[in-house]
């Protein structure tokens, strides 16, 4: 071999290494950053039992109410998180039906009962269309709205009416609002089991000369306290007895999931097993406050005289759907790679934007961001105001919010968690020999 032709295959040997070099970089780096396969899968198969087809569950896809930005361009979207990427997620997960049984003959009745408990005159009722009853402002500010169907009601007093207004008593501390407001839900049979468990939480109220609300930025400055009642469901349930039950278990505890779970003794075809609950919360629309928020603050003596046992009690809203115990079925949830490529188009619902230390409780107005920092996912499920059939879950999406002021704080995305486009219809049930 003459040195000219030494030195051609020494150039194009040294070609071929580079690519090869750079391939097993390439191949590397996606091997290393490729999601695990998540276990769940390999062992829980959705059921797609809460529908008869999967037609019908298409119906009820959840549409979650975005908040407007203002200004014209869009946020720019960067994944943040303590991986640089959005770790694998469930990929099934319960459907809850609601127990809605529709409008009551006694509707009336029971909310002629309800008004009672207030303080309000029952005969006084009236009628809103075939959706609603109502009690105009009293003399204490007081007015009250109950849902014919559901018999979820609110109670608000117009703070203009100077009978309205605290008196210059003491307002209680964080845990003696809570107990006051545990204790007026439980009295009047309004304290539903699920939301027992779980701690209230408060918020300082202060009460703007309009009447509106804001966030008292100390307790000293706090004129009322708002007491907001949570809950949580298992997202699913895994029986120790199953192939790779301890495989699930394991993955679900895992640092970047962390869920909680509880055990349960269960009597199967086997005998006794264990039953692993992993548990999620439960969230609104409004992401600061829940579907039971109680306004607690010093005794109002006037209301006293007329309306014993609700004297601290400044306002209640109460849309405490009911949820069945049991899940009615389990469906495939969208892939943590589908849920980055919507994040990066901006599909999610923005429900939550605020500056840092920015005040929670005032309405939202349309602000200008110009980056969102992803640093969390995860999977809850989403309580609606408005009269649904099933809670589904969701995966909230929270980060860091860059304004274009300069300005830094938070923002919450919803999307839903469900697969809606790769859903099947149930397995047909096999008749029992009896049937036969």
């Amino acid at each position: 071999m003459t040195l000219t032709e030494s030195a051609y295959w020494t150039r194009r040997l040294g070609v071929i290494g580079a690519v090869l070099f750079g391939a097993f970089i390439v191949i590397t780096l996606i091997v290393v950053n490729w999601p695990e396969e998540s276990a769940v899968p390999r062992y829980l198969k959705p059921t797609y039992t809460c529908t008869d087809t999967k037609e019908q569950f298409q119906e009820h896809r959840l549409s979650i109410p975005s908040l407007e930005l203002s200004g014209g361009d869009e946020p720019f979207f960067t994944i943040e998180t303590a991986t640089g990427k959005i770790e694998e997620l469930p990929l099934i997960a319960n459907v809850y039906a609601y127990d809605n049984p529709g409008a009551l003959l006694g509707a009336q009745n029971e909310a002629k009962k309800i008004a009672l408990k207030f303080g309000f005159q029952p005969e006084q009722i009236k009628r809103r269309g075939a959706s609603e009853y109502y009690w105009e402002e009293d003399a204490f500010g007081r007015s009250l709205v109950v849902q014919a169907a559901s018999l979820n009601f609110t109670m608000s007093v117009n703070f203009k009416n100077s009978n309205a207004i605290p008196s210059d008593g003491e307002l209680p501390t964080s845990e003696q609002a809570k107990q006051m407001a545990i204790s007026f839900l439980q009295s009047n049979g309004w304290m539903l089991q699920d939301y027992k468990t779980e701690e209230p939480q408060t918020t300082d109220i202060n009460i703007e000369p309009d009447g509106s609300f804001s966030e008292a930025r100390s307790r000293g400055d706090a004129e009322l306290i708002r007491v907001d009642f949570y809950r949580t469901k298992p997202f699913i349930s895994v029986p120790s007895n199953i192939d790779g039950a301890e495989e699930i278990k394991e993955e679900l505890q895992q640092e970047f999931h962390n869920y909680d779970y509880s055990a349960e003794q269960i009597s199967t075809d086997e005998g006794k097993a264990d039953l692993y609950n992993f548990s999620t919360e439960v969230v609104h629309e409004d992401t600061q406050r829940s579907n039971i928020s109680i306004y607690i603050g010093p005794s109002n003596e006037q209301v006293e005289e007329t309306s014993p046992n609700v004297q601290e009690v400044y306002g209640l809203e109460y849309y405490a759907w009911i949820v069945e115990p049991e899940p009615c079925g389990t469906y495939p949830l969208i892939s943590a790679t589908e849920v980055s490529n919507r994040i990066a188009k901006g599909e999610g619902s923005l429900v939550y934007l605020n500056e840092k230390d920015g005040d929670d409780v005032v309405p939202y107005t349309p602000q200008s961001v110009g980056k969102l920092a992803v640093n969390d996912v995860r999977i809850a499920y989403l309580d609606e105001r408005e009269k649904r059939d099933f809670m589904q879950p969701i995966y909230i999406v929270i980060g860091e919010a860059f304004f274009d002021s300069g300005a830094v704080g938070r923002f919450y995305y919803y999307i839903p968690a469900i697969d809606y486009e790769n859903l099947q219809d149930p397995a047909p049930v096999e008749a029992t020999t009896e049937e036969q």
